[in-house]
């Protein structure tokens, strides 16, 4: 099992920020395109899922992955086959998870003509918008037989205070 490295996101430090503007221009052109879907498709209403599912895919490399929430934490796992833990990076807000990869493999010329090749250069992204708030502090991840694992711990529940007024004493109407 091999560690990958967490990154802590604070939106308002300069790096983050543009960390955070990349991602969502990425996402500005999954959107475009699953719209360019939608309306290819004559508008109809019913397909939403499959037009950004299938505008991500032509994109980037959106990995299966599963979101399972578990007692006191919520469990990401993503498909990476083929990517070691040295290329993924896991960002993470309290909001979400952001898994970004990049692998390239060096093929060596061999003897004959190639007709095509796909395993040059990859890039993965996924982003989990979290179902609660997480622990930015409290987040591990390991890669081991292709298969990413995140776990995040949620964040404490903030318990609402309960705020006691006293009751003002009835006032009597005098009857005459």
């Amino acid at each position: 099992m091999s560690r990958v490295t967490i990154c802590k996101v604070n939106p308002a430090e300069p790096t983050s920020v543009s960390f955070l503007q990349e991602v969502e221009s990425i996402f500005d052109r999954i959107k475009q395109r699953a719209f360019e879907l939608f309306e290819k498709r004559g508008g109809t209403v019913g397909n939403d899922m499959d037009d950004w599912l299938n505008a991500e895919r032509q994109i980037v490399f959106a990995p299966p992955s599963e979101l399972v929430e578990k007692e006191g934490s919520l469990e990401v796992r993503v498909a990476a086959p083929g990517f070691a833990a040295d290329q993924l990076k896991v960002s993470v807000l309290p909001e979400s998870i952001v898994v970004e990869g990049s692998a390239e493999e060096k093929q060596e010329q061999k003897d004959g003509k190639i007709h095509f090749c796909e395993l040059s250069h990859r890039d993965l992204l996924r982003r989990f918008i979290l179902p609660g708030r997480i622990d930015p502090e409290q987040v591990y991840a390991s890669l081991q037989n292709g298969i990413l694992k995140i776990v995040a711990r949620k964040a404490a529940a903030v318990t609402p205070v309960q705020v006691q007024t006293e009751k003002a004493p009835k006032q009597q109407t005098a009857t005459a």
